[in-house]
């Protein structure tokens, strides 16, 4: 994880080209912004940035160049919801001293009772820098005055020795941005490559200066190109159901030093490749150094499963012994931080630390295996045309075996080996090869979101149901499920059970194969409940427990894609039956709605026959993703659903 280019330049007494922007400096605010109590463009916000801003420079370093970021953030806590925008925690990589962090300023800024503007500068015990892991450090800024109808503010510098990488500068946030500024100011030996994503109106200004450069020893004055861009007034990325990343929806761009001038009008080209990125990887002492090492303590399990002459029963047996001893401590990571080693000895390691042991205890027991670079659902997709390892926040294990591949996760006690982890559903993962090559891979599931419900149930004469239910979860419905049931069965029973139906008795309750790969989660239910009774009428709604409860696409606007990660299906099978002196008022019906496009199918039968009911009712979801532009066909589609299943079945005495 070493980020250099060796550039012979030195650049000397760089200053500003463009005129500030009309806003204020750090430390000082204009009375307006604190009297403001919501957000114009984004009504209802808890919070609204008030000014974003990030600018970039080169200066000289210890060896050759530096890149320089000064950043300044300005706040309004709109709403107590809002507080949490005042825990500032800002991540930046740390290895060998390579990015630093300085020039640290933060204010409170307040009304008093009499409308006087009070200024509190945090105190310096509030603002520290917090060790997360041997790469990635932590500026943490607390605001103790802070409260609703406060303007926070903070601003810091960031010195980085890798003068090619720069972050994605995001003008848009999940809370309202007035104000978002990012400007570039670097020689024009360099020349960059621009890759945005935006689509409301951009203020974007280009100015050429004056610098002196040492090149080869030599001083000279060299053309400096300066790149302002300014967005405002933009709404907040609202949390929508079955978004992956709201990153992935915030307006953006992106600049990747790609040459650099070398004398003579020469350019060198300096892009980073996926090949590079792959080369620095296996090189790096946190990932192949890493994966090269054999760990003597797990010299048992190797023998173990090296007694099994199939190679899927060999990767299936490591598999679970990495899964089932080794914990998981939250941290999010491709790279062995711990060492795998000690990680091994003390049963616990980041997510980059559990799967190169797996991948190392699979190599050495005869089973291909290769590591693979995720960026997971919630972090974000992608950008192939942007190599950096930065993009990817974890590490999973990629396995060939014959025409087949298999994704493994071990840091997963619940998700199944057969299945594509579902934190990489719908993703590319960057396969790492042998010889410094890559693939890529589209983790597309294999396996579907299934549940089927059988449920048989008897009324009796004073309008109490009784009956028994089973619920088959299988593959993705069952993970979450499992997860819940062997961690809080309470928590598990109000969420997957009892959720919907508040008057429902659970008199037992039953589940099996929590811990089996091969079969499905099976739900055994004996309940009780009393039914809604109204002018001589009863009435209840024939799908307990029906995995598809509530419409979730009730918002008449959507921005984002749908991405519900597989195929789903869901189907109930209901008996019913009554007392003999009560008939059903309900009549039969069969009903059938397909969408346009055909990818989703439900279909409800409701048939009475004397004092019995037979109930079926299917919803096939033949397409996992939807794009934002069909979301009213789907959103119309889903209205008429849960209208039909919101019919009741009615009863009455004769």
């Amino acid at each position: 994880m070493k980020y250099w280019f060796a550039l012979l330049i030195t650049l000397i007494g760089a200053q500003p080209l463009l005129a500030q922007p009309a806003v204020q400096a750090t430390g000082k605010i204009d009375k307006a912004e604190l009297e403001l109590n919501d957000c114009a463009f984004d009504k209802g916000a808890a919070a609204l940035k008030l000014v974003d801003r990030r600018h970039i420079f080169y200066t000289k370093g210890d060896n050759v160049l530096k890149m320089v970021a000064d950043r300044q953030t300005r706040i309004k806590i709109l709403k107590n919801e809002g507080l949490g925008y005042a825990d500032v925690r800002i991540p930046y990589f740390n290895f060998n001293n390579n990015e630093r962090i300085s020039n640290i300023k933060a204010y409170t800024y307040n009304l008093s009772p009499n409308g006087a503007v009070t200024v509190t500068k945090v105190d310096k015990k509030s603002i520290f820098l917090k060790k997360v892991n041997k790469n990635i450090n932590e500026l943490v800024i607390a605001f103790p005055r802070a409260k609703a109808g406060s303007v926070i503010e903070y601003s810091y510098t960031l010195e980085r020795d890798n003068i090619g990488y720069i972050e994605d500068w995001y003008f848009q946030d999940e809370i309202p941005v007035l104000y978002s500024e990012f400007e570039l100011r670097a020689p024009l030996l360099f020349k960059f490559r621009e890759d945005a994503f935006i689509y409301a109106p951009v203020e974007k200004k280009e100015d050429l200066g004056d610098e002196l450069l040492q090149v080869d020893g030599t001083l000279r004055r060299i053309k400096t190109l300066q790149k302002k861009y300014v967005m405002r007034n933009l709404p907040g990325i609202q949390d929508e159901p079955y978004i992956t990343s709201k990153n992935d929806y915030r307006q953006r761009i992106s600049l990747q030093l790609a040459q650099t001038e070398v004398g003579n009008g020469v350019t060198k080209d300096i892009r980073t490749t996926w090949e590079d990125v792959a080369t620095r990887l296996n090189s790096d002492e946190d990932f192949g150094e890493e994966l090269r090492k054999n760990i003597p303590a797990a010299a048992a399990v190797i023998a173990d499963a090296s007694q099994h002459a199939d190679t899927l029963d060999r990767m299936v047996k490591i598999f679970n012994v990495v899964r089932n001893s080794m914990d998981w401590n939250g941290s999010l990571s491709p790279y062995a931080l711990s060492g795998v080693r000690t990680a091994w000895e003390n049963k616990i390691g980041s997510s980059g630390d559990i799967n190169i042991i797996l991948i190392n205890l699979l190599k050495q027991a005869g089973v291909t295996a290769e590591p693979m670079l995720v960026s997971t659902r919630n972090n974000g997709t992608v950008n192939i045309n942007y190599p950096s390892e930065r993009q990817f926040n974890t590490l999973m294990a990629f396995v060939g075996i014959g025409q087949n591949y298999y994704v493994l996760d071990a840091t997963d006690k619940y998700g199944a080996w057969q299945m594509i982890p579902f934190t990489a559903c719908n993703t590319w993962g960057l396969r790492l090869l042998s010889d410094n090559n890559h693939q890529w891979v589209e983790l597309l599931p294999r396996h579907g979101h299934s549940e089927v419900t059988v449920i048989q149930a008897s009324m009796d004469a004073a309008g109490i149901m009784q009956g028994d239910a089973t619920i088959s979860s299988y593959h993705y419905a069952k993970t979450p499920r499992s997860k819940s049931w062997l961690q809080d069965e309470a928590e598990f029973l109000n969420t997957y059970i009892t959720g919907n139906s508040p008057n429902i008795t659970i008199n037992q309750l039953q589940v099996l194969n929590a811990d089996n790969d091969s079969l499905p989660l099976e739900q055994k239910i004996h309940f009780t409940l009393p039914l809604n009774s109204s002018g001589g009428y009863s009435y209840f709604l024939p799908t307990l427990f029906w995995g598809l409860a509530e419409n979730p696409f009730t918002s008449d606007e959507r921005k984002s894609d749908i991405d519900f990660g597989c195929k789903q299906e869901y189907t109930l099978y209901g008996s019913f039956t009554i007392p003999e002196n009560h008939v059903f008022e309900t009549p039969a019906s069969s009903f059938q709605l397909i969408m346009p496009d055909t990818s989703i199918i439900f279909s409800s039968n409701r048939q009475a026959e004397d004092n019995f009911l037979r109930v079926r009712v299917s919803v096939q979801f033949k397409q996992s993703y939807y794009l934002a532009t069909n979301y009213p066909a789907l959103q119309d589609f889903y209205k008429k659903i849960f209208t039909k299943l919101n019919e009741p079945i009615v009863i009455r005495k004769k």
